[in-house]
C-alpha cells in the first residue's frame, strides 16, 4: 500500500520532533566548546547555515540552546521524510518502519544535541536522492543547490557521483541524459558562481580551503578528530545503529537476495550511498562520531524494506526460520550493549546503581521480545520493542549518565585542553 494513513503520519510526526527537541534540553551548550557558534557573523561560509545561527542569535529573547535547532529540526524532518518518501517509493510499513528506526539509533539523537551542518546537508542529500528515484530532477537539482550552500561544494559531487554510479551499475547510462546531468551540473554551478567570486576576491585560498576541504561536516569545535586512523569509524558504526546493530547483516544480504525489479533498483541507490559515504568518511582525515550520520538515512532505509519483507513473510506463510539469524544478532547486540552499561556504571559510583538498572532493563526488554517472537508469533511487537530499547537507552543515558560523565569526569575541561 502507497497511500498514507493519517494516524500514522501524525503519531510519526510527533515522534519526530517529540525525540529531537527532548534531545536538545538535555543538556546546556558545551562550553567553552560550542560557544564558538555565538561569534560566527553572516560572512561565515558556506552561508545557508550559518545565516541562519546568526539570524537566531539576532532574536534577543531566545535562549543560547536554540542554536541546536536547525539540527534538530533537520534530524526531525529527514526521519519523516523517509515516511513520506518509503510510502510511495516503496510501502507504507516501509516507511514506517524507515522513519522509527533512524528516530531510535543511537546517533540521532545525539546529532540532534550538537550545532553543526551535516544534520541539515542530510536533510538536503535525501530530498536529492528520493526527488532523483521519483523523477523530479529539477527538484534534485535545487537540493543541491542548497547542499553547495549548507558544506560547499561536496554538495554538489557527493550525490552526483552516487546518481552516475547507480546509473552505471543498473545498466541505465542513457538515463544520465534523461536528468540532464550535465545542464544541471552548469545551472547550479552558475547560480553559486557570483557568491564565489565575491567570496574568494575578499578572503582568497582561506575561502578555497573552506569550500573545498568540506570541513563543515564537522563541528566548528572538533579539532581533536585529526589524525585518527582510516579504520576509526568501524567500532562506532556498531554503536550508531544500535539497537538495531544486530539485525543489519542479514538486512544487508536480503536486500540484494530477496529484492526484485523496481525494489532492486531503488535498494541499490542505498547501498551506493552508505557504502560511498562510509568510504569518505574512512579517507576524510577529520574524524568524528556524529559525522556517521551521513549514511543513517540509507541504512534504516534497507533496514526498514528488510523489516516489512519478513513481517509479510510470517503474517502470509508464518515462516519464522529467516527470523533466526536476526534474533541471534540482536540478542549479541544486546548482550554486548548490557555489559557497556555495566562497565560504565562501574567506573562512578554515582552511576553504579543506574548502570544496574538499565543493564537489568536491557535484558528484560530482549526477553520480552524474544517471548513475543516465539510464543505469540508477534514478529511486529518483537521490532517495535528494539525500537523501544532504543528509546529507553536514549533517556537513561542522558538523563542520569550524561550530567554525571560531563560534570565528575571533567569532559569538557578535557575536550578543552585538547583543542587548546
Amino acid at each position: 500500500m502507497r497511500e498514507f494513513d493519517k494516524h500514522t503520519f501524525f503519531i510519526l510526526l510527533f515522534l519526530s520532533f517529540g525525540l529531537c527537541f527532548f534531545a536538545i534540553n538535555t543538556s546546556p551548550l558545551w562550553e567553552p566548546l560550542e560557544s564558538v557558534y555565538k561569534e560566527i557573523t553572516s560572512n561565515s561560509f558556506p552561508p545557508l547555515y550559518y545565516g541562519l545561527l546568526t539570524f537566531i542569535q539576532k532574536i534577543e529573547m531566545l535562549p543560547d540552546i536554540t542554536l541546536r535547532a536547525p539540527s534538530a529540526i533537520a534530524v526531525a524532518l529527514t526521519s519523516f521524510s523517509l515516511y513520506l518518501f518509503c510510502t510511495k517509493i516503496f510501502d507504507q510499513q516501509v516507511g514506517w518502519w524507515s522513519c522509527i528506526i533512524l528516530l531510535t539509533t543511537a546517533i540521532g539523537i545525539f546529532v540532534a544535541k550538537i550545532t553543526f551542518a551535516l544534520p541539515v546537508y542530510v536533510f538536503f542529500l535525501t530530498f536529492v536522492i528520493f526527488s532523483y528515484l521519483r523523477k523530479q530532477y529539477w527538484l534534485m537539482y535545487f537540493f543541491m543547490f542548497l547542499g553547495v550552500m549548507t558544506v560547499g561544494i561536496c554538495g554538489l559531487i557527493f550525490p552526483l557521483a552516487i546518481i552516475v554510479i547507480h546509473c552505471i551499475l543498473i545498466n541505465r547510462v542513457e538515463k544520465l541524459e534523461n536528468i540532464h546531468l550535465i545542464l544541471g551540473t552548469l545551472l547550479i554551478l552558475g547560480v553559486t558562481s557570483p557568491w564565489f567570486f565575491i567570496k574568494y576576491s575578499q578572503y582568497g585560498n582561506i575561502f578555497l580551503e573552506e569550500v573545498f576541504s568540506c570541513q563543515h561536516l564537522v563541528p566548528m569545535y572538533i579539532d581533536v578528530a585529526k589524525n585518527h586512523s582510516c579504520f576509526y569509524y568501524f567500532v562506532p558504526f556498531l554503536i550508531a545503529i544500535f539497537p538495531w546493530t544486530g539485525t543489519f547483516p542479514s538486512a544487508f544480504f536480503a536486500s540484494f537476495g530477496d529484492s526484485r525489479n523496481e525494489d532492486f533498483e531503488n535498494l541499490s541507490i542505498m547501498h551506493i550511498w552508505w557504502i560511498g559515504g562510509f568510504l569518505f568518511l574512512m579517507i576524510y582525515p577529520l574524524k568524528f562520531f556524529t559525522m556517521l550520520w551521513l549514511i543513517a538515512p540509507p541504512l534504516s532505509v534497507i533496514l526498514g524494506w528488510n523489516f516489512y519483507r519478513l513481517e509479510k513473510i510470517v503474517n502470509e506463510h508464518n515462516v519464522f526460520q529467516q527470523t533466526r539469524t536476526y534474533v541471534w544478532g540482536s540478542l549479541i547486540t544486546f548482550l554486548a550493549m548490557a555489559f557497556a552499561w555495566f562497565i560504565l556504571g562501574k567506573l562512578n559510583m554515582e552511576l553504579e546503581f543506574s548502570g544496574i538498572v538499565i543493564v537489568l532493563v536491557t535484558l528484560i526488554i530482549y526477553a520480552v521480545a524474544i517471548i513475543c517472537l516465539f510464543q505469540f508469533k508477534d514478529i511486529h511487537f518483537y521490532l517495535m520493542l528494539h525500537a523501544g530499547a532504543g528509546v529507553m537507552n536514549l533517556v537513561f543515558f542522558y538523563i542520569f549518565f550524561f550530567p554525571v560523565i560531563v560534570e565528575q569526569l571533567n569532559l569538557k575541561n578535557y575536550l578543552s585542553k585538547i583543542i587548546g
